[in-house]
């Protein structure tokens, strides 16, 4: 998830890098879409966010819960590993090590299929924008020809 969100957040800059060099309303209408896309990457990113620390909260429940009813050393040892993974220590926990139900585990790979799937649609989205935007851009370097030609042929009439 964190790789396609920093692709899709590279697409999204490289578009914004095109639309620096057109101006009027092409370019507000750019600026309005690259404002959309960035805002429905956030709210993934914060979906994710928000998952991520929903379950580690459930795990770190769990592993009190475990911990009052037994005060065995593996206990322990898993509680740490759930906080170092809260803090982001580390990303090589197991589903044994959190203490997760098969039900749960089959939880989090559907909410990371979601969340996997709405980062691909998104930039899948972003780079069909993109070669809009490019497409765009140069029928706008046409249309800015075809004006000068205009005003060129208008000046030598008068």
């Amino acid at each position: 998830a964190v790789v396609s969100t920093q692709s899709t957040g590279d697409a999204i800059a490289s578009l914004n890098s095109l639309i620096s060099e057109i101006e009027g309303q092409l370019k507000q209408h750019q600026e309005g879409v690259i404002f959309v896309l960035t805002q429905s990457l956030k709210r993934a990113c914060d979906r994710y966010s928000h998952t991520k620390a929903v379950h580690v909260k459930q795990a770190l429940e769990h592993h009190r819960l475990s911990r009052l009813s037994s005060h065995q050393v593996s206990n322990i040892r898993n509680m740490e590993q759930v906080e170092e993974y809260a803090r982001g220590d580390n990303d090589y926990l197991t589903e044994e090590d959190l203490g997760l139900s098969a039900e749960e585990v089959q939880q989090l790979e559907m909410e990371n299929n979601d969340l996997y799937a709405e980062l691909t649609a998104t930039s899948a989205e972003v780079q069909s924008i993109e070669g809009t935007v490019v497409e765009i851009s140069r029928l706008q370097e046409i249309f800015t020809e075809k004006v000068l030609s205009q005003s060129d042929q208008i000046f030598q009439i008068h």
